[in-house]
């Protein structure tokens, strides 16, 4: 995840050569039954995960299932789906900014989220907490993670420039473990987006928290759809934007 770099540093009345450790970004592309699927900028680990969760979270597959194969060349990922002959979306390109690929995000193509399940204020909040420590051990402070945890069970945390490939490599790495996403919730660092939400959505994840902030849309989103979202998570507080049923205590 990280590469060395050697740069020249200023200080007074001298000027210094050193070596320093910067996040690694490589453009990864996707190849789906021979077709060049998406090119993104991104970690460059984690990339039969990414792939995975990539494919659950744009509907190409529905589940582990669907995938007959997944083979990982450096950054080039080529899949075999059981189904070669599906329409599959346009090509696209993911630049290492934060942002989805979707400018407009139509309610009705959505689904509604799932029961899922239901979880204490008190696990959330460890969730954050692991989270917000993978922050804290980042070499560079210039990574985004995402988690997925079960009401006991820490599934897995991965890293990426992007919070959406992060959000993919997560989801990818419990699909492949054979972990059921609907008893998952998902604790990202940093604010919520809209396009973090529709993966969510699409993969049956109904909970998703963190201890940032969220986005108007993405509020809009999770409360048409019946979406748990909650924001600024701290040992002494946390905000439910949305679905407070799926918090135990907190049913009205």
């Amino acid at each position: 995840m990280y590469t060395k770099r050697r740069f020249k540093k200023i200080i007074p009345g001298k000027l210094d050569s050193f070596e320093k450790e910067v996040v690694s970004e490589a453009a990864v592309t996707i190849f789906v039954n021979g077709r060049q699927a998406v090119t993104a900028m991104a970690s460059p680990d984690m990339l039969k995960e990414y792939a995975t969760g990539f494919l659950l979270t744009e509907s190409v597959v529905s589940n582990a299932d669907e995938i007959e194969s997944i083979q990982v060349e450096g950054n080039k990922v080529s899949i075999l789906t059981l189904n070669p002959r599906k329409i599959l979306f346009s090509k696209k390109t993911v630049l290492s900014g934060c942002g989805g690929t979707a400018s407009v995000i139509d309610y009705s193509t959505l689904p509604s989220a799932s029961d899922g399940g239901i979880f204490t204020p008190e696990r959330i909040q460890d969730a954050v907490s692991l989270v917000k420590s993978c922050v804290e051990d980042d070499k560079t402070g210039e990574i985004h993670f995402a988690g997925l945890f079960t009401a006991t069970d820490d599934i897995v945390i991965a890293g990426d420039i992007g919070r959406d490939n992060a959000l993919d490599k997560a989801i990818g790495a419990a699909v492949l473990k054979n972990i059921s996403l609907t008893e998952c919730f998902v604790a990202v660092s940093g604010r919520i987006s809209s396009e973090m939400i529709r993966k969510c959505l699409f993969t049956r994840i109904s909970i998703i928290v963190s201890g940032g902030e969220t986005t108007s849309l993405a509020c809009d989103i999770a409360v048409e759809s019946n979406m748990t979202l909650i924001g600024s998570v701290s040992p002494q507080k946390m905000i439910i934007y949305s679905g407070d049923h799926r918090i135990e205590g907190k049913q009205n």
